[in-house]
């Protein structure tokens, strides 16, 4: 099991963000977190480091979910992204459908969210998920 992350939140709530950490402390990891809410932060954070995983929110004012998972793929194309998301937009399915998406996860089970990241990390970054999977984390 992994003992330490460095995960990058793309969220426009600072409480959910906090909430995301929190999941992996009681899960026993060592977090090591960023928290961005905007394109210019993301794309920073990303040239800055290199995350284990990107958890993203679908729904934000500042930063379209389509051009946060753009500014991802183009410059972290292997690093695993999970939707982490409230309410997911009518538009998942052609999301998971493109493969640009490792997983979804609602946020009421945040408390799966460690678990899920380190089969995600323990399968390698480079192997698509299959969408069936995905799918059923929706729920």
């Amino acid at each position: 099991m992994v003992n330490s992350l460095n995960v990058l939140i793309v969220d426009d709530n600072d409480d959910d963000a906090l909430l995301v950490a929190y999941a992996f402390g009681e899960a026993g990891f060592d977090l090591r977190w960023s928290h961005v809410d905007t394109a210019s932060a993301l794309a920073d954070a990303l040239r800055r480091e290199r995350w284990d995983v990107v958890l993203c929110d679908c729904r934000m004012p500042q930063l379209t979910m389509p051009g946060a998972l753009l500014l991802v793929r183009g410059l972290a194309p292997l690093t695993p992204v999970v939707l982490v998301s409230g309410n997911p937009p009518e538009e998942i399915e052609e999301v998971l459908a493109t493969n640009v998406v490792e997983a979804v996860l609602h946020k009421d089970r945040l408390e799966d969210l460690p678990a899920l990241v380190c089969g995600l990390l323990a399968r390698g970054h480079d192997a698509p998920s299959d969408p069936m999977d995905i799918r059923q984390s929706v729920a």
